[in-house]
């Protein structure tokens, strides 16, 4: 028998409190890039923000493990994940979501992959709910530490720049 500390669920609630604490310890910060401070004014009417289909283009796919063996390989880069969402902390338009992109078979509880996703939700838009199918383009940003099953672990973290919720086709 399994102690509480075991369980699958003890590892959600540890989790969750650490993306409430995330929040609270970087809700209002503002982070310094450490360039040197410049006067110059940059002219910026010529450069255009990627529209959304080609940076939806430009996403590849990458497999679980390849981001968990060689993060700083992957840093910043475009990437697209599908799964199901399976945890929410809203701050505003700020919204952090734990989505499980195990292919849809049943599994162990330590089988289970998960990706973290930080997103600003656009003026407008509808809210991201537990359980939506969504499909996920962004920047890979590193590893995310979370609490699972007991024991400290690491998971993909993905700075999503556009957020598809799928039709539910069950």
């Amino acid at each position: 028998m399994k102690t509480f500390y075991q369980k699958w669920w003890f590892g959600l609630i540890i989790l969750i409190f650490g993306f409430i604490m995330v929040f609270v310890v970087t809700g209002n910060e503002t982070v310094d890039s450490g360039a040197p401070a410049t006067t110059e004014q940059i002219d910026t009417s010529e450069i255009k923000p990627m529209q959304e289909d080609a940076y939806k283009a430009a996403c590849k796919v990458y497999t679980y493990e390849e981001l968990l063996r060689n993060p700083e390989q992957y840093k910043n880069q475009t990437m697209k994940f599908s799964g199901e969402v399976l945890k929410i902390l809203e701050n505003g338009k700020n919204v952090d979501l734990l989505i499980e992109i195990s292919s849809g078979e049943e599994l162990a509880d330590e089988d289970r992959q998960a990706i973290h996703v930080s997103y600003v939700r656009k003026d407008g838009e509808s809210r991201i709910l537990k359980k939506d199918k969504i499909e996920v383009y962004g920047s890979f940003s590193g590893l995310f530490g979370v609490i699972l099953l007991g024991e400290d672990d690491k998971i993909p973290s993905i700075k999503a720049s556009y957020l598809e919720i799928l039709p539910n086709l069950s």
